[in-house]
């Protein structure tokens, strides 16, 4: 399965996720390591990554960062990755829907005008 986002050539996801898994492993609290990867992830746009987290426990109805950051950066898949996973627009006082409109896209506007 291809990769997706941004990851140089010699980097892979399980790279990612090794190194998230042994933050954890080392004392970082699972949900602090979500609260930054999540967001992260979401703007890379990149779903597998998006995935992995989800399986790791990540609260994706209500985590506005995620899809504030997936609509910032137009990244559609994740964007609609995170929709379909109920990924609450209306989080952090519409925090998603300005971002969405700030990037000045209209495909990225339309997703999110989708679900109001």
């Amino acid at each position: 399965m291809p990769e997706t986002g941004h990851l140089p050539p010699e980097r892979t996801n399980a790279d990612y996720q090794r190194v998230l898994l042994q933050l954890v492993d080392s004392g970082l609290p699972r949900a602090e390591m979500v609260q930054v990867a999540l967001p992260a992830a979401a703007a890379a746009d990149n779903t597998n990554m998006l995935e992995f987290l989800l399986a790791e426990n990540a609260d994706i109805g209500s985590h506005a960062g995620a899809l504030a950051s997936a609509a910032r950066h137009m990244a559609h898949d994740a964007l609609s990755w995170l929709l379909d996973h109920c990924a609450d627009v209306h989080t952090a006082y519409d925090a998603a829907l300005i971002a969405g409109i700030a990037s000045l896209d209209v495909t990225t506007v339309d997703m999110l005008l989708e679900t109001v």
